[in-house]
Formats: structure tokens, sequence, C-alpha cells
């Protein structure tokens, strides 16, 4: 299963270096805000959210490629695509734009945890439906 969404941001003053480049780490936000996204439309609620109801998606998988920089006022598009990888993990792929000019790929591969007992678990049953669903109207 493959869903894929469009997140829009602007490179701050404070995700750059010293020479107004945006800093690797910086990226990692952006991902991160891209899957906030992502989880609002798609689930209906924002990952801060599904962690009080005892919903937590933990990171144990991280890539970033940077093939151009971007810059202080640059405007990102961020594709995120969500793939199902088993009943307990989804990855979410990143592509960065600026305009058409294509910036830096990614990946953050993130595990559904029980947080009472620290460990693994399903994904509820809900969410799967919803990102079939959207998956499904997506295909259409």
């Amino acid at each position: 299963m493959v869903v894929k969404e469009t997140y829009t941001t602007t490179v701050k003053v404070y995700d750059t270096d010293f020479q107004g480049i945006s800093h690797y780490a910086s990226y990692y936000r952006f991902y991160t805000d891209a899957i906030t996204y992502f989880s609002e439309k798609v689930f209906g609620d924002s990952l801060e959210s599904l962690a009080y109801k005892g919903i937590w998606f933990v990171v144990v998988e991280s890539f970033s490629k940077y093939h151009k920089p971007a810059k202080i006022g640059d405007k990102l598009s961020i594709e995120v695509t969500a793939e199902l990888l088993n009943p307990k993990a989804i990855k979410y792929s990143f592509k960065i734009f600026r305009d058409m000019d294509f910036l830096t790929e990614g990946y953050l591969t993130m595990v559904c945890v029980d947080p009472k007992a620290w460990k693994s678990t399903e994904i509820p049953k809900d969410l799967v439906e919803k990102l079939n669903r959207l998956e499904t109207e997506q295909s259409v």
C-alpha cells in the first residue's frame, strides 16, 4: 500500500548554518512536519494526539540524501509517501523540491509501540483502513 500527500514549508533562519544553507538536521524536522501533516490529513489526528491515545510511533530507521542545498526563505514542497511495511511498521518516504528543482530525498521507518509495555504492536485497524481507503481513492 502506498499513499502520497504534499506538504509545503519555508526554510527559516533556525534551519540554516552560518552560510544560510539548510543544516542537515533540519531535514529531519521537515520530514517530521510532513508526517504530522500527513497524519492529520489521513488519520484525522496529529501524532501528538495519537500519542495521548496510547498510539506511539517511534523512528527505527532514517536516511537522507542531499542533492542540492535549500536556503533561507526557500519555499519547499515535500512529497510524503506512506507505505505499510508490515502490520507494525510504516515507511514514510520524502522528496523535497524548490519549485521543480529536486533537492533532497529520504525516509523514516516508524514502528507502532505500546507505551505501557514498550514493545512493538500492530497499527490500529482504523488507521490501516484509512490508509487503504486513501490508497483506493488515489488510484482511481
